[in-house]
């Protein structure tokens, strides 16, 4: 890992199949993976709403994983540390000429 771990972290997927009674998938709290180091900051951007002609600060998370790790879309991170759980909005995987560098992941706090 490249960028400096900042915690631990446990990756959580839903087992395909598991759905409630209206067909939409159920999370579970099932660990694939645990005691992995990660890096995850909180940022505050300053965002202009032209329709409301207000400014507005909104706080946005990143995370960093090592390159080898498995993880989807539909995973969900927790924080081993503060025990928060981030779904992952989107993952993204840079190139380099340099070995491979680690995972960019927008995250989103759900708890």
């Amino acid at each position: 890992m490249r960028s400096r771990a900042t915690t631990t972290v446990s990756i959580l997927r839903t087992p395909p199949g598991t759905v409630d009674a209206y067909g939409d998938p159920v999370d579970t709290d099932t660990p694939i993976a645990t005691r992995i180091p990660a890096s995850i900051i909180l940022r505050t951007v300053r965002q202009y709403l032209p329709d409301e002609h207000r400014t507005t600060t909104v706080e946005t998370h990143t995370g960093r994983l090592r390159a080898d790790i498995d993880v989807q879309p539909d995973d969900r991170l927790k924080d081993e540390r503060t025990g928060t759980i981030y779904s992952i909005e989107n993952i993204a995987r840079p190139q380099s000429y340099a070995g491979l560098p680690d995972l960019h992941l927008d995250l989103k706090r759900t708890t």
